[in-house]
């Protein structure tokens, strides 16, 4: 009775539990961009738990990166189950909450009373997904993902990555980043601009964002205080025409 009890228990878990490594959602040269699974916290953990990423990052990035931490992430992060496309599908779609814009900004319009466009859809829809592993094979190293914004910003969403330091230099950043934002274009119609922040002194992040076409639109003056060092806020921008035109340059 207990062995039979203890294998259904165990049947049951690997029932529910989704596969790995996840079906990637871009496969590139350099790295696999997919979804995120309970699996990859040992080694999210391993790479982002370093002061040479932590010093780049806002104070909402772990440090030190514990598995805890990683797991809670991931968990926030996975793909969810949907009526549609089954368990774990990142096909689903959200919209962002009319209610929690209102919350912000009481007196400003809502999206619905503003008037009718031909070409734009009244409410972004977004993946249920929007935040991804970075993998070299079956390892995440890194991370991708874009914070959408609410109220008037609802039509730019802000673009962040990290890579973990053994991957560093091999142009994996710049690669994942071009394919994701021009996933984040594909997937999000009405979507206009994507936001690129950087703090001072971080070339590297930088420069990936000049090679992917975001182009650099000015800085907040001492606007970052992190680790004892006062820090510009560097700001750069990447809009769907330029997104495009780069496209059509390069023959796609």
């Amino acid at each position: 009775m207990t062995e039979k009890g203890t294998t259904n228990d165990a049947s049951a878990m690997d029932k529910a539990a989704p596969p790995f490594p996840p079906p990637p959602l871009l496969s590139l040269k350099t790295c696999i961009v997919r979804p995120y699974h309970p699996a990859d916290a040992p080694s999210m953990s391993r790479h982002g738990n370093n002061p040479l990423i932590a010093q780049w990052m806002t104070d909402m990035f772990p440090n030190p990166y514990t598995l805890e931490k990683a797991h809670g992430w991931i968990a926030m992060n996975q793909p969810q189950e949907d009526a549609k496309d089954g368990p774990h599908s990142t096909s689903a779609a959200t919209t962002i909450n009319p209610p929690l814009a209102q919350q912000l900004a009481p007196n400003a319009p809502t999206v619905s009373s503003l008037p009718p466009s031909s070409d734009k859809p009244a409410v972004l829809t977004w993946p249920a997904t929007i935040h991804y592993a970075i993998c070299i094979g079956d390892e995440c190293v890194g991370s991708i993902g874009v914070k959408p914004g609410i109220g008037e910003h609802a039509r730019s969403a802000e673009l962040g990555y990290w890579l973990g330091e053994a991957a560093w230099g091999r142009g994996i950043a710049t690669e994942a980043a071009t394919a994701f934002a021009a996933w984040v274009f594909e997937t999000v119609p009405g979507l206009e601009r994507l936001d690129g922040r950087v703090y001072s002194g971080n070339v590297a992040s930088a420069r990936v964002l000049e090679k992917i076409g975001f182009r650099r639109e000015g800085s907040l003056r001492k606007a970052v205080w992190k680790g004892g060092v006062w820090r510009d806020l560097e700001m750069s921008g990447l809009l769907r025409e330029e997104w495009a035109g780069g496209r059509e340059g390069k023959g796609e």
